[in-house]
């Protein structure tokens, strides 16, 4: 299907769920500094040397930094204790193994806005389930996989699909839907999502967000 949406202001809160990988960490949140246009808070859940790397870009950055730590529970939703303190109109949810690509967040707010029963928006994907997955190589570097997001979007632009499930590996929401469902509340990525079905809405996803996502092996998972 098609969709044309005319793009808001409001702020998003990015809020990446850290595993104890620093060279992950600062591939993700390089990207996102790199790629992300509109307003954004960096919310990050993380630890050790994680943490200290966040903690230290903090006054290098032109944005909010947020480290929040998990207090030694590995037990609970992982991205928990930063919804708690994530204030934008938008909230975007994202591992650590994402990596993202110009328009990025743009695309996604952009399908959230675009109608009243819009739930959770994400990306395709190359590690997701059919119709969200998108084919690719693996182990690609950035610089392929960059093009290779660009060629994506340029083919599939203005397209979207409605959807069940989404992947985990990074979803969007609206303020208002995060507090109809108690975002602070939730357990799982799988809690928020029936949460959000049984409210009424519809998960979509554009077939044109140009994003990445690595995994811990060499393999790579696109979400474009």
């Amino acid at each position: 299907m098609s969709v044309t949406t005319q793009l808001k202001g409001g702020l998003v809160s990015v809020v990446v769920a850290c595993h104890r990988s620093l060279q992950r960490t600062m591939r993700c949140v390089e990207a996102l500094l790199r790629h992300t246009r509109r307003p954004w808070e960096l919310v990050t859940i993380a630890e050790g040397d994680c943490a200290a790397y966040l903690a230290g870009i903090r006054d290098a950055v032109p944005i909010h930094v947020e480290v929040v730590s998990r207090n030694g529970d590995m037990t609970g939703f992982r991205h928990g204790p930063g919804l708690k303190v994530a204030c934008g109109d938008y909230i975007a949810l994202l591992d650590d193994g994402t990596i993202v690509f110009e328009d990025w967040l743009d695309q996604l707010v952009g399908l959230a806005d675009s109608g009243a029963k819009t739930g959770m928006v994400g990306p395709m994907l190359n590690d997701a389930a059919s119709p969200q997955w998108a084919e690719m190589a693996d182990a690609l570097d950035l610089q392929t996989l960059g093009r290779f997001a660009e060629d994506w979007r340029d083919r599939h632009r203005r397209q979207w699909l409605t959807t069940s499930r989404l992947a985990d590996g990074c979803v969007l929401l609206r303020r208002p839907l995060f507090e109809e469902v108690n975002g602070p509340s939730i357990r799982s990525m799988a809690d928020l999502g029936q949460r959000s079905v049984l409210g009424g809405s519809s998960w979509l996803w554009p077939e044109t967000c140009s994003s990445i996502t690595r995994s811990p092996r060499p393999k790579s998972s696109l979400l474009v």
